[in-house]
This record gives structure tokens, C-alpha cells and sequence, in this order.
């Protein structure tokens, strides 16, 4: 016999299984947060994007343009037209009876000024210096988000290494053990075995704190701690080949593009302008206006019209002054131009020039591991043979890992300095930015 709980569900059996699915979902959701760890993997191109949005100085240098638009605005306004609306009424204790009212309009009209036009150019001058200012403060961010990056692959790497170089430490050391019981070697090769696998360990808790270094720098940019990051292959070399050909090619390239020259040049430029804003202290300067003005009381309307003609005169030298500091600023500017100039060949030469060395030292680095790796195998086959004691055995062990270490660091900074030669030449873009990821792999 069926009761009403019975019915109830032979009735509702959908939105049953529903209800259970859903708790089911839920446990599994709770579940999965709860016991799965969260792992920040980002690649070099999400690093890039997460520090255009979040970098303080590129947002800064960005509101920086939008203050240089309002500027040259502002500038502007002073040349276009200006009207003025009044309007007012008075009383009087004589005559109390009437209230006497009157308005008008005015418009006034810059016809020449000297001084307005040059501060126009000025702000339009500030406005391209400030344009070219955030060109070079997204390059530099392209360089420090790559360097960051690469130097928290470079430290993950280095721990991946350690680990490594601990493990292998761990199997030598469980060998020396056995080979001790046996009886077939000294109690000093036991206790070097055991120093060693202790320093492997201390190697493992320094590459950590380094890692943890880097991945702090690297999140001040982008505002995400990095837990993991795509590193180098070192085991499968890869340059493509460089984005011009020659030094020349890219000593002119420099000259064009470089954002830090650009911004000194319009900085010259800007000078040179601000010397004929002063210069313009010593012209006249012509106003017009036309009105309209009623009064009630006497019922009197009034349409005006008038010119003004201003003479400066530099009795006191202000004006001769200024023209001689802004000379003198000009000076300055260019004096800033040839040391961006000076420095900024030197960096694209000595970078040039360094690219091609730091390759063959890679090269030469990745012989060398495969060497050394040759020499330990043939260090543990005589080990094991009972021919030379356990210290050999370190030594090539160490030496091995040292290698492996060195290649990481030349192949790092391989990378480090062909992203600071396409800096100079201001082109850190996002084709560089992708050309680097190339390079990496998860």
C-alpha cells in the first residue's frame, strides 16, 4: 500500500533527481576549491597585457596626454571669441518709487596678440613632448616586464635544477650507504656523500628564495603574483634571426625611432618655442568689441563698438630678460639632444655587437653540459666498480650542475639583451613581444 510519501515522489521523481543533481554539482564544485591548488600560470603576452592595465607610471604618463589635450584647449580659448551677459537693477532711498534696470551683451575679439598665439603652440608642443613621453615609458615597461619575466623563469629554472642536482645527490648517497655496509669503503667518503646532499638541500632553499624575489618584482608590474611562468628551452636553441641587418641599419633605425631621442628633440623644439612666446612680450597687441546696452529709466538704447591698441614697453628688462633665459633654455635642450645622442650609440653598438658573443657563449655553454655529462656517467661506471671513491663522483656531479646553471644564465640573458637592443631602437612592441614568446615554452 502506497502512503503519501510514497506518491509524492512517484509523482515529483524529475524535480527530485534535479534537487540531487544539484547538491551533487555543488559537492563537487566545494570539493574541487577546496582540495585543488590555484596556480597563477601566465605567459609573457598575459604579463604584458595585465601591465598596460596596471603599471602606475604608463597609466600616469597616459593621463599626463589627456592633461596636455585640456592644456591646448585652454590655449585656444583664449584666441576664439568671448561674450558677456549683465543684467542688474538699482533703488534708491530719493526715489523709491522706481527701481532703475538695465542689461546688455558684450562680445570681445582677440584680433592680434602675439604672446596668445605662441602660448598655443607651446601647449601643442607640451602636448607631442607628452605623446612621445608615454611612447618611452611603454617601451621601458615592455623592457622591465621582460626582464622580470625572464628573471622568474631564470629562477625557476634554477630551482628545477637544484632539485634535480638533489635527487640525483639523494640515489649517490643511498649507493654510498650500501657500499659502506659492505664494507668496501671508508667512512669519509659516507660523510662527504652526506655534506654534499645536505648542501644540495641548502641550494634548494636559496633558488626558492630568489624564485620568490623575482616573482615579487615581476607582480609590482602587472599585479598578480606569478605561481609558475614559461621558461627557455635549453635544451633545443632558438635565435631567429635579428629584425634589421647590419649596425648601421640599426644605429639609423635608432635615430628614427628611439622614444628617449624623440621626446629630447621635442623638448629642444618646445624651447625654441617658448623663446619666441617671450619674444613676444615686445609686440602690440590689438582687441575689438561690440555691445548692446539698455536702461530702463531713461529708456535709452545703446550699440558700441570699440578698438584697443596696446604698446608694451620694456622699461624695467623683463621682457629682454626672458628672451635671454629661454635663450639660454635652448641651449640647455640641445645639450640634452647630443647626450641621448652620444649614449644611445654607444648602447645600440656595444648591444649589436654583444648579441653575436653571447650566442657562441651559449653554444659553448651547452657543449660543455654535454661534456660534463659524459664525464660523470663515466665517474658513476667507476664508482661502481669500486675504483675511485665517492668524492670524484661529487666533483663531477657539482661540475655538471654548474654547467647546467651557467647555460641558463647566458641563455637568459641572451634574451635580456636582445629585448634592451630593440628598446633602444623603440621598438618593443607586441611583434617583440611575441618573437620573445617563441622562445618559451610552459
Amino acid at each position: 500500500m502506497l502512503n503519501r510519501n510514497m506518491l509524492t515522489l512517484t509523482i515529483k521523481p524529475l524535480r527530485l533527481n534535479r534537487v540531487m543533481a544539484g547538491i551533487a554539482l555543488t559537492c563537487s564544485v566545494m570539493a574541487v576549491t577546496a582540495f585543488s591548488p590555484v596556480v597563477n600560470a601566465i605567459t609573457l603576452s598575459d604579463a604584458w597585457l595585465a601591465a598596460k592595465a596596471n603599471e602606475p607610471q604608463y597609466l600616469k604618463s597616459q593621463i599626463d596626454v589627456q592633461i596636455g589635450e585640456a592644456d591646448v584647449d585652454s590655449s585656444r580659448a583664449g584666441l576664439l571669441p568671448g561674450i558677456t551677459a549683465s543684467a542688474g537693477a538699482n533703488w534708491s532711498d530719493s526715489n523709491s518709487d522706481e527701481v532703475t534696470g538695465q542689461y546688455g551683451i558684450r562680445l570681445e575679439q582677440t584680433i592680434w596678440d602675439s604672446t596668445k598665439w605662441r602660448t598655443l603652440d607651446a601647449s601643442e608642443a607640451r602636448l607631442m613632448s607628452k605623446a612621445l613621453q608615454t611612447s618611452a615609458q611603454k617601451n621601458a615597461l615592455a623592457e622591465k616586464v621582460i626582464s622580470a619575466y625572464l628573471d622568474v623563469a631564470s629562477s625557476q629554472a634554477a630551482l628545477n635544477l637544484a632539485e634535480q642536482k638533489y635527487n640525483e645527490s639523494a640515489k649517490l648517497l643511498g649507493l654510498t650507504e650500501q657500499r659502506f655496509k659492505a664494507g668496501k669503503i671508508m667512512a669519509t667518503d659516507l660523510e662527504d656523500t652526506r655534506a654534499s646532499h645536505v648542501d644540495d638541500q641548502a641550494s634548494i632553499l636559496k633558488a626558492k628564495a630568489q624564485l620568490l624575489d623575482n616573482q615579487a618584482a615581476l607582480a609590482n608590474l602587472i599585479n598578480v603574483m606569478p605561481d609558475q611562468v614559461d621558461e627557455v628551452n635549453a635544451e633545443q636553441l632558438f635565435a631567429p634571426p635579428l629584425k634589421y641587418n647590419g649596425e648601421q641599419h640599426w644605429l639609423k633605425m635608432a635615430r628614427d625611432n628611439s622614444p628617449e631621442l624623440l621626446v629630447a628633440l621635442q623638448n629642444l623644439k618646445a624651447a625654441q618655442i617658448n623663446k619666441d612666446t617671450a619674444k613676444a612680450g615686445y609686440y602690440p597687441t590689438v582687441n575689438g568689441n561690440v555691445g548692446y546696452r539698455n536702461e530702463t529709466k531713461s529708456n535709452s538704447n545703446d550699440l558700441y563698438a570699440g578698438l584697443n591698441l596696446s604698446v608694451p614697453l620694456d622699461l624695467n628688462g623683463s621682457t629682454s630678460a626672458s628672451v635671454e633665459k629661454a635663450s639660454l633654455q635652448i641651449l640647455q635642450a640641445k645639450q640634452d639632444v647630443r647626450a641621448v645622442e652620444i649614449q644611445l650609440k654607444q648602447d645600440v653598438q656595444i648591444r649589436y655587437r654583444k648579441l653575436a658573443l653571447d650566442w657562441q657563449r651559449v653554444e659553448m655553454a651547452l657543449q660543455q653540459v654535454n661534456s660534463r655529462q659524459q664525464v660523470l656517467s663515466s665517474k658513476q661506471s667507476v664508482y661502481g666498480a669500486g675504483l675511485i671513491d665517492s668524492l670524484e663522483v661529487i666533483r663531477a656531479h657539482n661540475r655538471l650542475f654548474d654547467s647546467k646553471n651557467a647555460l641558463q644564465v647566458l641563455l637568459y640573458q641572451y634574451w635580456k639583451n636582445r629585448a634592451a637592443l630593440l628598446k633602444a631602437v623603440g621598438q618593443l612592441d607586441d611583434n617583440a613581444i611575441s618573437m620573445v614568446s617563441k622562445a618559451l615554452h610552459s
